[in-house]
Protein backbone atom coordinates (compact mmCIF):
# COMPACT_ATOMS: atom_id res chain seq x y z
CA UNK A 1 0.00 0.00 0.00
CA UNK A 2 1.18 3.50 -0.78
CA UNK A 3 0.80 6.67 1.30
CA UNK A 4 -2.32 7.82 -0.64
CA UNK A 5 -3.97 4.48 0.19
CA UNK A 6 -3.30 4.95 3.92
CA UNK A 7 -4.52 8.55 3.79
CA UNK A 8 -7.74 7.50 2.06
CA UNK A 9 -8.26 4.60 4.45
CA UNK A 10 -7.90 6.93 7.45
CA UNK A 11 -10.37 9.40 5.96
CA UNK A 12 -12.91 6.71 5.11
CA UNK A 13 -12.65 5.04 8.53
CA UNK A 14 -13.30 8.46 10.06
CA UNK A 15 -16.34 8.88 7.81
CA UNK A 16 -17.69 5.46 8.84
CA UNK A 17 -17.32 6.43 12.50
CA UNK A 18 -18.98 9.81 12.01
CA UNK A 19 -21.89 8.08 10.22
CA UNK A 20 -22.20 5.50 12.99
CA UNK A 21 -21.55 2.57 10.65
CA UNK A 22 -20.17 -0.77 11.89
CA UNK A 23 -19.19 0.58 15.31
CA UNK A 24 -18.47 -2.47 17.46
CA UNK A 25 -16.70 -1.08 20.53
CA UNK A 26 -17.29 1.61 23.12
CA UNK A 27 -15.33 3.23 25.91
CA UNK A 28 -17.32 4.43 28.96
CA UNK A 29 -16.32 7.89 30.18
CA UNK A 30 -17.52 10.19 32.97
CA UNK A 31 -20.75 10.78 31.05
CA UNK A 32 -21.52 8.89 27.84
CA UNK A 33 -19.50 6.25 26.02
CA UNK A 34 -17.25 6.93 23.03
CA UNK A 35 -18.06 4.62 20.11
CA UNK A 36 -15.44 3.34 17.71
CA UNK A 37 -14.29 0.39 15.61
CA UNK A 38 -12.37 -2.15 17.66
CA UNK A 39 -10.13 -2.83 14.65
CA UNK A 40 -8.86 0.75 14.74
CA UNK A 41 -7.86 0.77 18.39
CA UNK A 42 -6.34 -2.71 17.95
CA UNK A 43 -3.96 -1.23 15.38
CA UNK A 44 -2.41 0.92 18.09
CA UNK A 45 -2.26 -1.56 20.96
CA UNK A 46 -0.72 -5.02 20.87
CA UNK A 47 -2.31 -5.73 24.26
CA UNK A 48 -5.82 -4.92 23.03
CA UNK A 49 -5.24 -6.84 19.80
CA UNK A 50 -4.06 -9.91 21.71
CA UNK A 51 -7.15 -9.85 23.96
CA UNK A 52 -9.46 -9.50 20.96
CA UNK A 53 -7.78 -12.39 19.15
CA UNK A 54 -7.86 -14.61 22.23
CA UNK A 55 -11.33 -13.84 23.61
CA UNK A 56 -13.11 -11.61 21.12
CA UNK A 57 -13.55 -9.10 23.95
CA UNK A 58 -11.66 -6.16 25.28
CA UNK A 59 -13.22 -4.27 28.16
CA UNK A 60 -12.18 -0.64 27.96
CA UNK A 61 -13.16 1.94 30.56
CA UNK A 62 -12.08 5.53 31.12
CA UNK A 63 -14.70 6.67 33.62
CA UNK A 64 -12.21 9.04 35.25
CA UNK A 65 -11.99 11.12 32.08
CA UNK A 66 -14.42 13.37 30.22
CA UNK A 67 -16.13 12.29 27.02
CA UNK A 68 -14.46 15.15 25.14
CA UNK A 69 -10.95 14.13 26.25
CA UNK A 70 -11.43 10.48 25.29
CA UNK A 71 -13.12 11.36 22.01
CA UNK A 72 -10.19 13.64 21.21
CA UNK A 73 -7.78 10.70 21.51
CA UNK A 74 -9.98 8.42 19.41
CA UNK A 75 -10.25 11.08 16.70
CA UNK A 76 -6.46 11.34 16.81
CA UNK A 77 -6.12 7.58 16.25
CA UNK A 78 -8.40 7.81 13.23
CA UNK A 79 -6.12 10.46 11.79
CA UNK A 80 -7.87 13.61 12.92
CA UNK A 81 -6.19 16.77 14.08
CA UNK A 82 -5.89 17.46 17.77
CA UNK A 83 -3.59 18.72 20.47
CA UNK A 84 -2.24 15.99 22.72
CA UNK A 85 -1.68 17.56 26.13
CA UNK A 86 -0.62 15.98 29.46
CA UNK A 87 -4.13 14.62 30.14
CA UNK A 88 -4.24 12.96 26.73
CA UNK A 89 -0.91 11.30 27.44
CA UNK A 90 -2.43 9.74 30.57
CA UNK A 91 -5.36 8.44 28.52
CA UNK A 92 -2.96 6.92 26.00
CA UNK A 93 -1.21 5.13 28.86
CA UNK A 94 -4.53 3.99 30.40
CA UNK A 95 -5.57 2.43 27.09
CA UNK A 96 -2.17 0.71 26.76
CA UNK A 97 -1.66 2.25 23.34
CA UNK A 98 1.73 1.70 21.74
CA UNK A 99 2.29 5.45 21.46
CA UNK A 100 4.52 7.36 23.83
CA UNK A 101 6.78 10.35 23.63
CA UNK A 102 10.43 9.65 24.40
CA UNK A 103 10.80 11.38 27.79
CA UNK A 104 14.58 11.51 27.55
CA UNK A 105 14.20 13.71 24.49
CA UNK A 106 11.52 15.79 26.22
CA UNK A 107 13.68 16.29 29.32
CA UNK A 108 16.62 17.29 27.15
CA UNK A 109 14.46 19.92 25.45
CA UNK A 110 13.30 21.27 28.82
CA UNK A 111 16.86 21.43 30.15
CA UNK A 112 17.79 23.52 27.13
CA UNK A 113 14.99 25.92 27.90
CA UNK A 114 12.80 24.97 24.96
CA UNK A 115 9.42 26.76 24.99
CA UNK A 116 7.91 24.40 22.41
CA UNK A 117 8.10 21.08 24.25
CA UNK A 118 4.35 20.40 23.97
CA UNK A 119 4.35 21.26 20.27
CA UNK A 120 7.32 18.97 19.72
CA UNK A 121 5.54 16.17 21.61
CA UNK A 122 2.49 16.60 19.40
CA UNK A 123 4.60 16.41 16.27
CA UNK A 124 6.32 13.27 17.55
CA UNK A 125 3.02 11.60 18.49
CA UNK A 126 1.48 12.40 15.11
CA UNK A 127 4.52 10.92 13.39
CA UNK A 128 4.27 7.79 15.56
CA UNK A 129 0.54 7.50 14.83
CA UNK A 130 1.15 7.61 11.07
CA UNK A 131 4.08 5.19 11.29
CA UNK A 132 2.11 2.72 13.44
CA UNK A 133 -0.93 2.88 11.14
CA UNK A 134 1.18 2.27 8.04
CA UNK A 135 2.98 -0.66 9.70
CA UNK A 136 0.01 -2.38 11.34
CA UNK A 137 -2.61 -2.23 8.57
CA UNK A 138 -0.51 -4.44 6.23
CA UNK A 139 -0.01 -6.90 9.10
CA UNK A 140 -3.78 -7.25 9.40
CA UNK A 141 -3.89 -8.05 5.70
CA UNK A 142 -1.27 -10.79 5.82
CA UNK A 143 -2.17 -14.40 5.12
CA UNK A 144 -3.89 -15.25 8.42
CA UNK A 145 -5.82 -11.97 8.59
CA UNK A 146 -6.18 -11.57 12.39
CA UNK A 147 -9.51 -10.13 13.59
CA UNK A 148 -11.19 -10.87 10.25
CA UNK A 149 -14.97 -11.12 10.60
CA UNK A 150 -16.27 -12.17 7.18
CA UNK A 151 -15.29 -14.52 4.37
CA UNK A 152 -15.61 -13.57 0.72
CA UNK A 153 -15.91 -16.47 -1.70
CA UNK A 154 -15.12 -16.11 -5.39
CA UNK A 155 -15.53 -19.36 -7.33
CA UNK A 156 -13.45 -21.87 -5.35
CA UNK A 157 -11.38 -19.25 -3.54
CA UNK A 158 -12.21 -17.94 -0.05
CA UNK A 159 -10.74 -14.75 1.40
CA UNK A 160 -10.81 -13.78 5.09
CA UNK A 161 -11.62 -10.08 5.32
CA UNK A 162 -12.50 -7.24 7.70
CA UNK A 163 -15.94 -5.71 7.19
CA UNK A 164 -14.85 -2.27 8.32
CA UNK A 165 -11.90 -2.13 5.90
CA UNK A 166 -14.00 -3.41 2.99
CA UNK A 167 -16.67 -0.82 3.85
CA UNK A 168 -14.14 1.98 4.17
CA UNK A 169 -12.78 1.32 0.70
CA UNK A 170 -15.99 0.37 -1.11
CA UNK A 171 -19.49 1.87 -1.01
CA UNK A 172 -20.82 -1.49 -2.23
CA UNK A 173 -19.64 -3.23 0.93
CA UNK A 174 -20.60 -0.29 3.15
CA UNK A 175 -24.19 -0.56 1.96
CA UNK A 176 -24.12 -4.34 2.29
CA UNK A 177 -22.83 -4.38 5.86
CA UNK A 178 -24.57 -1.26 7.20
CA UNK A 179 -28.09 -1.49 5.76
CA UNK A 180 -29.30 -4.71 7.34
CA UNK A 181 -29.09 -6.73 4.13
CA UNK A 182 -29.19 -10.50 4.57
CA UNK A 183 -25.57 -10.76 3.40
CA UNK A 184 -24.44 -8.68 6.38
CA UNK A 185 -25.27 -11.63 8.64
CA UNK A 186 -23.79 -14.34 6.44
CA UNK A 187 -20.50 -15.88 7.53
CA UNK A 188 -19.51 -16.42 3.90
CA UNK A 189 -20.51 -14.01 1.12
CA UNK A 190 -20.28 -15.22 -2.47
CA UNK A 191 -19.37 -12.66 -5.11
CA UNK A 192 -20.09 -13.14 -8.79
CA UNK A 193 -18.80 -11.25 -11.82
CA UNK A 194 -15.33 -10.52 -10.44
CA UNK A 195 -12.12 -12.43 -11.01
CA UNK A 196 -10.34 -13.84 -7.98
CA UNK A 197 -6.98 -12.27 -8.83
CA UNK A 198 -8.63 -8.83 -9.09
CA UNK A 199 -10.26 -9.11 -5.64
CA UNK A 200 -7.08 -10.56 -4.14
CA UNK A 201 -5.04 -7.58 -5.34
CA UNK A 202 -7.62 -5.17 -3.93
Amino acid sequence: MSKPHFTRLSAQLTRLRENGHLLDASIPTQTTSVALHRLVIALFSQEIRHKLIQTGKCDLSLVDYSHASVDNIIQFLYGGEGTIGPLCTKIIQSLHLDLSVDKTITNRRVSKGSQNTEDDDNIELKYMRILTFEMEVPRLLEAQRPLSDVKIQIATHTHRCHKVILSAMSEYFEVMFSSGMKEARDEIITLHGIKNNVFKDI
